[in-house]
């Protein structure tokens, strides 16, 4: 079983000019599992195909057409194979018995759109299983990144740090 949930975002949006804003659709954001034989995994939503395609522009859960149908895009352990490095992290204990819940939360249909996107999908899994609402909203509040989920997490972590060892247990 696993015991503690990381919530990473590989970009962090620059306030000054001189250090290079990223793009807007720089980065990305994935969770890790922690297991408490020391092992660990990572998932995350990834867009399959063109971010363009209609199926990224149109919210389709029935599937309508097969232009717009949603997929199941989430995947496990994509993180790891390509060393993806966080550049801000957080991470939360979970409770005995929030592991089902847990479980249940990461393994949901979901698929990427333009204004559901791996930082969205981070942001409702973490609101789902520990009740903690992570502001990455951007682009008049149409959509989340990861570069606000950066900049989110970097606060947090700054007022108190929390480790895979230390992780925030949430009430």
């Amino acid at each position: 079983m696993f015991s503690v949930i990381g919530v990473h975002s590989s970009c962090i949006a620059r306030s000054s000019p001189t250090a290079g804003a990223p793009s807007f659709w720089a980065g990305h954001a994935w969770l890790t599992m922690h297991y408490t034989n020391g092992r660990m995994g990572s998932i995350g939503l990834w867009a399959e195909g063109s971010f363009l395609s209609m199926r990224h522009l149109v919210k389709d859960r029935i599937g309508i057409s097969s232009d717009t149908a949603e997929n199941f895009e989430i995947r496990f352990d994509e993180e790891l194979k390509n060393h993806y490095r966080a550049e801000s992290s957080r991470y939360y204990g979970l409770y005995q018995g929030q592991q089902n819940k847990a479980i249940r939360a990461l393994g949901r249909y979901a698929g990427w759109r333009a204004s559901h996107t791996c930082a969205t999908w981070v942001t409702e899994k973490v609101e789902e299983i520990f009740g903690v609402s992570l502001a990455s909203r951007e682009f008049l509040g149409i959509t989340n990144t990861p570069r606000e989920l950066g900049v989110c997490l970097w606060r947090l972590e700054s007022k108190n740090p929390t480790s895979v060892s230390r992780p925030l247990y949430v009430p």
